[in-house]
């Protein structure tokens, strides 16, 4: 594991930067959504009736303009890092593409891997939440980050020791998802629900601050495991009844549009 916690070295690192420079990486404009850059604390908004999110990120996609990785200079050895990190979370997110295929009794296991075959869906995100001392620097039900569900087929996430993570399951109940040192959480996004009409569906997760975490930042990586942009969306078992034909590009500019208004 030791690219992972290379990969944490150098986030912290990034993130640690000023202000000033950190803004040299910010997306050309930030209504530009999936692509390549740093995205400021206190801009992404998945529930209107709370306040934003307390959290920053940088993002890396494929496929698009890479010009902003953080130079050698602001932060020595960073693309090197996330490039192999990136690198063998592919290979991880195409292994687990397969045994859903398996899971789901599918003619080709390899077709969730087909449907992702040129990689632009496919989204790396490094987040780091910055520490909050006490309670008096919260607005009234703010959280580190607000309930919602992923947008794609999978979503595969690394976080470290500080917790706050919270999972809803069947009954529809928020659970702790406990950091377990050296493993993987997978969610389920939208799209490969609706795929499978709901036999696996969405994760509905959140990110909380309890007091025993005042005065620690939480930092996590994540690969979002995404179709192609063009994928159709299509029944890979039970039916599509009440959906209107819609393509993965449709469906998270749908997304983006409800999470930065």
């Amino acid at each position: 594991m030791f690219q992972l916690k290379d990969a944490f070295c150098h986030s912290s690192n990034f993130f640690d930067l000023s202000s000033d420079k950190k803004s040299k990486y910010i997306y050309p404009t930030l209504e530009n959504k999936g692509g390549f850059g740093y995205v400021p604390a206190e801009h992404e908004h998945f529930d209107h009736d709370k306040p934003v999110d307390i959290k920053e990120a940088f993002d890396i996609s494929p496929g698009v303009d890479q010009s902003r990785w953080p130079s050698e200079e602001d932060v020595p050895g960073f693309h090197r890092s996330m490039k192999s990190l990136i690198d063998q979370m592919t290979t991880l997110a195409h292994r687990l593409y397969y045994l859903v295929g398996i899971g789901l009794d599918l003619p080709d296991p390899n077709h969730l891997s087909r449907a992702s075959f040129k990689g632009d869906g496919m989204l790396f995100r490094i987040l780091n939440y910055p520490k909050v001392d006490h309670l008096s620097m919260l607005k009234p039900g703010q959280v580190r980050c607000t309930g919602h569900t992923d947008y794609g087929f999978l979503t595969i996430l690394y976080q470290d020791d500080c917790g706050g993570l919270e999972v809803m399951n069947r009954e529809g109940e928020y659970v702790e998802a406990i950091p377990l040192k050296g493993t993987a959480l997978v969610n389920v996004g939208d799209f490969l629900s609706m795929c499978t009409g709901e036999k696996l569906k969405s994760t509905m997760h959140q990110v909380l601050i309890s007091e025993e975490n005042f005065g620690r930042r939480r930092q996590s990586i994540v690969m979002f495991c995404d179709p192609d942009g063009d994928f159709a969306l299509e029944p890979l078992c039970g039916n599509l009844e009440g959906l209107q034909p819609l393509t993965f590009n449709q469906w998270r500019n749908k997304r983006y549009a409800q999470t930065y208004r």
